[in-house]
């Protein structure tokens, strides 16, 4: 567990506090009330300590990968997008009716987004699988 939501967790906790030191009485349970004053204290303490969490819940991301940016290459079939080695538009299928095949997508495709390599892929007809490097040979 992590400071910020040990923080988040005692912040609410004390908003529960906050609103049921009304008093609370059900079967064997029986919560005494509470002075208006603590209740208050409670709910300030409360919002301070999940705001303090949220804040500094955002700080220990991961950087994102940097990824180049898609260059355009020349070939002997025309001018053609060049992926970044990070990412792939190559699919090997782990699941579905082409379970075990590796289809290759050309990066003119419209709508494409290539995938980062290692990360799900799917073709939209049932067929889910791992993004693999580009280069890697396909079946199909």
């Amino acid at each position: 567990m992590t400071i910020p939501f040990l923080l988040i967790l005692a912040g609410i906790g004390l908003l529960t506090i906050a609103i049921i030191g009304g008093g609370l009485k059900a079967k064997d349970v029986d919560i005494p009330r509470l002075s208006n004053g603590s209740r208050a204290l409670c709910g300030t303490a409360s919002i301070g300590l999940i705001v303090l969490g949220l804040s500094l819940g955002g700080q220990n991301l991961p950087s994102p990968t940097p990824v180049d940016p898609v260059k355009p290459v020349d070939t002997d079939k025309g001018t053609v997008a060049k992926t970044p080695s990070n990412v792939s538009t190559t699919c090997h299928y782990t699941s579905g009716p082409k379970a075990g095949k590796t289809h290759y997508f050309p990066p003119t495709l419209p709508g494409l987004v290539p995938a980062f390599v290692g990360s799900p892929c799917m073709d939209g007809q049932g067929n889910f699988g791992v993004a693999v490097p580009d280069g890697t040979p396909a079946d199909d």
